[in-house]
């Protein structure tokens, strides 16, 4: 089909190799039609986040794209930040089961620090410890961002990086859905959250 017919890309699963995202990047590029792009499972490495990065930086139009479970590799963070930075779209984003590290989500929460768009962030199945967490609760004391949905579930913030999170929650008025499951949190995180929650009248779930 003509992509310019396409609100939708479902691409999952598919053996994408970085030849093949970037040609798809390239296309999407000044794209002005399609909005959901799901890139999940796919092979593509490095190569292929740059180019992605690229198309973030210059495309108006996506609002949610799935990368989870991708061949994710060191420096892949640094060169989707810097399309994040960028973009002005998208609402929607999909991070999961990547192995991403507290050095990826420092990078990110970077990127994203001047994103008022995005809305939902899934970081479930990583390898997020506390100082990743306490960059992350960063997006959340921005008062100029509008996350409503953050999912950090299965990953090791433990009580430090609950405490981080709670002490934001004191103070954010969009999150609706904090996702934070076998999180290895203990007593004093869960306290620490459980205090903010009294604070905070947004938190849904």
């Amino acid at each position: 089909k003509n992509a310019s017919a396409l609100t939708s890309v479902d691409l999952g699963g598919r053996e994408i190799d970085d030849g093949g995202m970037k040609t798809i990047a390239q296309g999407l590029s000044d794209n002005k039609i399609i909005t959901d792009l799901n890139l999940s499972y796919a092979s593509f490495g490095v190569v292929g986040i740059r180019a992605i990065g690229t198309m973030l930086s210059c495309n108006t139009t996506l609002t949610s794209l799935n990368l989870m479970n991708i061949d994710w590799s060191p420096h892949c963070m640094e060169l989707l930040a810097n399309g994040l930075s960028k973009n002005i779209s998208l609402e929607d984003l999909c991070l999961g089961w990547n192995g991403i590290n507290d050095a990826d989500a420092v990078v990110l929460s970077e990127g994203l620090q001047n994103n008022p768009e995005l809305k939902k962030l899934w970081l479930m199945g990583n390898s997020i410890n506390a100082e990743g967490a306490k960059a992350l609760a960063t997006l959340l004391s921005n008062d100029q961002l509008s996350l409503t949905t953050l999912d950090l579930e299965r990953n090791s913030i433990g009580s430090e990086g609950a405490q981080a999170l709670a002490v934001a929650l004191r103070t954010n008025i969009t999150l609706k859905k904090l996702c934070i499951g076998k999180n290895s949190i203990k007593a004093n995180g869960a306290i620490a959250l459980g205090d903010a929650l009294r604070i905070n009248h947004t938190l849904e779930a």
